[in-house]
């Protein structure tokens, strides 16, 4: 009986060491700690050059984003938040080259920032369904909502609709750019493709078998 205590004694003990050296081990690879005027975080984004980290947060019509330098941590601005224009940011995205950052509202309109120039956003989307991905390409940004997959050019502004909802149970959950800038792929509850940007054509498509939690499913690079 008492070495069985001990054995059971011996392994607690060992398990306490173990979570206490991960737990170290966690807080070792921590680098700091942000936070955000609304603890409901919808999504996160880095600049392409490490300089800047942002997070956008918030439900129904109360939200925004916080954008910090990462260096210090120091909050570089809150975007929206208190504001009348105060509402939830589901998506938010910088551009390759870091000059331009966008965030989709949950009533599907995007908002587009020149970065360092935080104080006037222009809308060059409105209503175009509840966000589920935001990503830019070359000069080109994707977005993917409920009801359709579309891509606004940001040198001319037209707007080109890949996927329309047709169905009750059609969604599109993901949309990404290939490195060459020369495929866009779309992930659909039901569908998903690839799209040639310059013959602005389908090239490949694949019907989807089953589909993750709820029903959602992203793209992230090709």
């Amino acid at each position: 009986m008492k070495k069985t205590i001990c054995a059971v004694t011996l392994i607690i003990l060992v398990a306490a060491v173990a979570l206490a050296q991960q737990s170290t081990e966690a807080n070792d690879a921590l680098v700091g700690k942000s936070k955000t005027p609304d603890h409901r975080v919808r999504d996160v984004a880095l600049s392409p050059d490490g300089v800047l980290a942002a997070a956008s947060y918030g439900f129904s019509d109360e939200g925004g984003v916080t954008i910090w330098k990462l260096a210090d941590r120091s909050v570089v601005v809150n975007l929206l938040y208190g504001t009348s224009q105060a509402t939830s940011i589901p998506r938010i995205a910088f551009s390759h080259d870091g000059k331009l950052f966008a965030a989709a509202t949950g009533k599907g309109d995007v908002l587009l920032w020149t970065v360092g120039r935080w104080r006037s956003p222009r809308t060059i989307l409105r209503q175009r369904g509840d966000p589920r991905d935001l990503t830019f390409g070359r000069n080109v940004l994707g977005y993917a909502s409920e009801t359709e997959a579309l891509l606004y050019d940001l040198n001319t502004a037209a707007v080109t609709v890949l996927a329309a909802k047709g169905g009750p149970a059609d969604s599109y959950n993901g949309i990404s750019f290939s490195n060459d800038g020369k495929l866009v792929a779309v992930a659909g509850r039901r569908q998903s493709f690839l799209w040639n940007l310059a013959t602005k054509q389908k090239v490949d498509n694949w019907d989807v078998k089953s589909f993750g939690f709820f029903g959602l499913g992203r793209t992230r690079g090709l």
